[in-house]
């Protein structure tokens, strides 16, 4: 079944927005303690049974309907595992649209029918015990929702994505996984506005992003509140891979930034659309997550991508900012994510900002940082 009409009124309002939607996973089991999935026919990759739930539907309801058009099985539901939810559970489709999934996970037994695909959106159907599932070609999101401790059905690092010339990943995926790690080396020609420490030459993007990552792993007893710290690395090493199409945006250039939305969003598209597709969901949806800042993980991210430049100039005596002419102001305002995400670092920061005033690095402002 394709995208239902409430989904589809609901995208002619929003747009490309995210949309939070409530979903079902279906784990049919049978005597052997095999699990039943569906390989989706646009990825190749094995899945569990599931979907959204329809207005005016129950969660059990979209239960038994996805079971018999996905797997075309009569399931009985025994019992509800649990309902999962985070950023993990985000995906960002083809086309632009953004969902965030909360998924009801049922445990469930077949009563009738013979598992087959419907042929569009699934093209074969088997069971797995729990042992294969490591060596199975899963998605991302079913690997999320397996290893999820409420599901604990996979132990995390224990999926193998190609393991072996038999591998059931789709060789396609392999070359276009390739052809994305060459297209990511072009981050190294990004030019930034900020010099090395020893002024030898300006730092690349690439350089940037390694700098950032290391810093959250040395900085992160001061996030407050505390972060998932390894989904925080992996979130700035992607962040700013939208730079190879859309180029480093200085923070204080008021028209660059202007237009910056609009080009990093375009460059997104083409960039993670390089991907298989759930991999480029997958680190979509962290671009995505970053550009919102709203996750204690996007926060502490965007306080270490505003710290560095920010040691960057008071380390240079200031080189950018008075390339640029920036104000005491414009630093401590452009600077406020590191206030939201550590105080701690915050305090420090403004330390360096009153010392970068007395040393004559950025013209005093009317009255001191907050």
């Amino acid at each position: 079944m394709g995208i239902s009409p409430y989904i589809r009124r609901l995208r002619e309002r929003v747009g490309h927005d995210l949309v939070l939607l409530p979903s079902v996973a279906v784990l049919p089991w049978d005597e052997d303690g095999r699990l039943l999935l569906v390989r989706e026919a646009q990825t190749g990759l094995w899945q569990t049974i599931g979907g959204a739930v329809e207005p005016n539907e129950s969660p059990a309801q979209a239960a038994v309907r996805e079971a018999d058009e996905e797997a075309g099985v009569v399931v009985e539901l025994t019992g509800i595992r649990g309902v999962v939810g985070g950023p993990q559970f985000r995906m960002t489709y083809p086309n632009g649209d953004l969902v965030s999934y909360v998924p009801t996970i049922f445990d469930a037994r077949v009563i009738g029918g013979d598992p087959r695909p419907d042929g569009e959106e699934t093209i074969e159907v088997a069971w797995f015990t729990t042992g294969q599932l490591a060596d199975v070609a899963l998605s991302e999101f079913t690997i999320a929702l397996l290893s999820d401790p409420v599901v604990a059905i996979l132990g995390h690092g224990t999926v193998r994505v190609v393991s072996s010339p038999d591998a059931e990943l789709p060789p396609k995926s392999l070359s276009k996984q390739i052809d994305f790690i060459l297209e990511i080396d072009r981050l190294k020609s990004v030019v930034r506005r900020a010099s090395l420490l020893d002024r030898s030459r300006r730092e690349n993007t690439a350089e940037h992003s390694w700098q950032i990552a290391l810093m959250a792993i040395l900085l992160a007893e001061y996030a407050d509140p505390p972060v998932d710290i390894n989904h925080v690395v992996v979130m700035l090493l992607v962040h700013d891979l939208v730079e190879i199409d859309a180029g480093d945006t200085p923070i204080y250039d008021e028209q660059a930034r202007a237009t910056q939305s609009e080009r990093e969003r375009r460059a997104a598209d083409r960039i993670f659309g390089l991907l298989p597709h759930d991999q480029g969901q997958r680190l979509r949806a962290l671009w995505e997550e970053f550009e919102a800042h709203e996750t204690p993980e996007a926060r502490f991210a965007k306080a270490m991508d505003r710290l560095q430049p920010l040691l960057n100039n008071y380390f240079t005596n200031g080189s950018t900012w008075k390339e640029l002419g920036v104000t005491q102001e414009q630093v401590i305002a452009i600077n406020q994510p590191i206030a939201i995400a550590s105080p701690q670092l915050w305090a420090y920061a403004q330390e360096l900002i009153k010392d970068a005033v007395r040393q004559g690095y950025l013209p005093p402002a009317n009255t001191d940082p907050p």
